[in-house]
């Protein structure tokens, strides 16, 4: 290896040394919070709409179970197969009203209530949507607003030391990225998490036993998904990185046309 070699790996290696530590990802959604008190009508009738979303999405498979267990003319419902040894007394009976087997107004009445709630749940996840993405749009025109003030303000040599493809880049992909965050993501975790509690909850109600093995595959799928996001997120930098360099070549062309 040649001197000049060896001294250019040594600076890069104290280069790297010095680099300050990366922060971590609750560190820079901590900054988004004062964005996120502007709205608390807004974030708290959106998730209000999206929890309620998770629970009737949850009475929807019971409402067909107990169709499906009146047209087998079941004594009760969910009481068929290993359901019934896992059971409490009467748990579900003194919930369900109007239940008869083999009745058709029973029958049409839980049709009707499945009907019902398909829609009630359609209303609620437009009504999330509406909200939350709205809420995050306008939290992403705030961020913008600031973003153009500190630029306004920012001394010369700022965007000598930065390129402006970058600069570029920040201003549009990334602040996307940030909306993404407390819109969808924000309306989908929550989602996911009322979902998650309700249907635990109802599952080991019915079959403790058939609830544990379907919850078993569960740390397994967190470490995978933990993986493949990190993954995910290394990749989705460097092509920033490259779109960046990409604006500052169109950037260099268009100055060298001009």
């Amino acid at each position: 290896m040649s001197a000049a070699a060896t001294t250019s790996a040594a600076l890069g290696s104290k280069a790297a040394a010095n680099e300050p530590p990366k922060a971590s990802a609750w560190k820079n959604l901590r900054g988004l919070f004062p964005y996120l008190r502007r709205y608390p009508g807004g974030l708290a009738l959106g998730l209000l709409a999206t929890v309620l979303m998770g629970i009737i999405g949850n009475i929807v498979p019971l409402a067909i179970g107990i169709i499906i267990d009146v047209l087998a003319g079941s004594a009760r419902p969910f009481s068929n197969g290993v359901v019934v040894s896992a059971l409490k007394a009467n748990w579900l009976s003194t919930i369900i009203p109007f239940y008869q087997p083999s009745s058709r107004h029973t029958l049409g009445i839980y049709c009707l209530m499945l009907i019902g709630l398909i829609a009630i749940k359609g209303v609620l996840s437009f009504s999330a949507r509406w909200i939350l993405i709205g809420v995050s749009r306008d939290i992403e025109f705030d961020v913008r607003n600031d973003l153009l003030d500190r630029l306004l303000v920012l001394e010369p040599e700022f965007y000598v030391r930065n390129r402006t493809g970058e600069l570029m880049s920040r201003a549009t992909n990334d602040l996307n990225a940030v909306r993404m965050v407390l819109g969808p993501g924000i309306m989908y975790s929550a989602t996911t998490l009322a979902t998650m509690l309700v249907a635990v909850f109802l599952m080991f109600k019915l079959s403790s036993s058939l609830t544990m093995w379907v919850l078993l595959p569960v740390p397994v799928v967190a470490v995978v998904v933990r993986h493949f996001g990190k993954v995910i997120h290394e990749l989705y930098e460097k092509i920033q990185a490259s779109l960046a360099a990409l604006s500052v070549k169109v950037q260099e062309n268009l100055s060298g046309v001009g």
